[in-house]
């Protein structure tokens, strides 16, 4: 299943590095009056269909373009075809192709692909996380005002101010925070080390489903807000706090009135 995972992911990234490379900014087409698609998001979905639906044709899918289509498996596919839309409509390169596999509700496998710097973190349950084929673990910063960030919002107006407040709350006690536009390709950044941990306050389950469980192979700490495990529904947001185990409850603590 990983292999097909990793190819359908590959595939949507050819798809969308060549949309980026070899055109103008895209159309835009907005979705509601805080979300954006292209025509390039949905081209991304329909290569991951392409290899996954034929391969296995029996199970249920959860895509952000499509929805979601039910069977009576027990697994799930659960896709983001182009996570951080926004910044590749602006021609910011930061964005990747996210497919993750839950069986019984529970994450199975995660696969992210940044088809611009052609990096692929793939992870199973029980067997570690890895990049483009070499082991990866998270940060073990020891010291929160040593750390570098990054934080993440929901799209709506009111996700916006309480990201404001969190990031107001947390960028004084941190060496340094980032926004980065792509909350999956950010967390797997937290997942190799890159950054020390990651806040996403309202973010939707498509959204972070294959990079979570790449971060929780990795050694990272993956909880909501209150350090709670996260739910799995397609419905709904989560709260997500990623870190080193280090800093994990002084993030905890801040993030208690938010």
């Amino acid at each position: 299943m990983i292999d097909a995972a990793i190819q359908a992911a590959k595939n949507a990234g050819e798809v969308i590095r060549t949309n980026f490379v070899n055109s103008v900014l895209p159309t835009v087409t907005y979705k509601d009056a805080n979300n954006i698609v292209t025509e390039t998001d949905t081209s991304a979905e329909l290569a991951i269909f392409s290899v996954l639906k034929k391969e296995f044709p029996d199970h249920s899918f959860f895509s952000e373009e499509a929805g979601l289509t039910q069977t009576q498996s027990e697994y799930l596919w659960v896709i983001d075809p182009l996570d951080g839309t926004s910044n590749f409509a602006q021609g910011l390169p930061f964005f990747c192709v996210s497919v993750a596999l839950f069986k019984n509700n529970q994450p199975i496998l995660g696969v992210i692909y940044d088809p611009i710097h052609d990096e692929l973190f793939a992870a199973q349950a029980g067997k570690g996380a890895q990049l483009n084929g070499t082991p990866i673990t998270s940060s073990n910063a020891n010291t929160l005002e040593k750390s570098v960030l990054a934080l993440g919002r929901g799209s709506s107006v009111e996700s916006k101010l309480r990201h404001t407040s969190i990031y107001t709350a947390i960028t004084p006690k941190v060496r340094s925070a980032r926004v980065m536009g792509s909350a999956a390709l950010a967390i797997t950044y937290s997942a190799c080390g890159r950054l020390d941990g990651i806040i996403i306050n309202d973010c939707k389950f498509y959204d972070c489903a294959a990079a979570n469980i790449i971060a929780r192979e990795s050694g990272a700490l993956v909880s909501d807000f209150a350090g709670n495990p996260l739910t799995h529904e397609t419905e709904g947001m989560n709260d997500i706090l990623i870190a080193s185990p280090n800093i994990q409850q002084e993030l905890i603590q801040i993030l208690s009135t938010y």
